[in-house]
């Protein structure tokens, strides 16, 4: 999640940001569509800009990387 904190552009990880940052939580399967949800807790003051999403497959293989801006993200 990269955004503004007192007027500084910050990166934070999603360990940073979860609620519950149980890493389980966050498997998923791509057979089928899936919604994933979770809470966010952002630091007082921070702007978010833009979220970067990455999906690294179990046994090898390419990593696919996609990242969204923050509104089109809540949209």
């Amino acid at each position: 999640l990269v955004g503004t904190l007192n007027g500084s552009q910050v990166e934070l990880s999603s360990q940073d940001v979860l609620v519950d940052n149980n890493a389980s939580a966050l498997r998923f399967s791509l057979r089928n569509f899936q919604e994933l949800r979770g809470s966010l807790s952002l630091p007082t003051g921070f702007t978010p800009l833009r979220i970067t999403v990455k999906a690294t497959p179990q046994g090898g293989g390419a990593v696919v990387e996609r990242t969204f801006s923050w509104n089109e993200a809540l949209s």
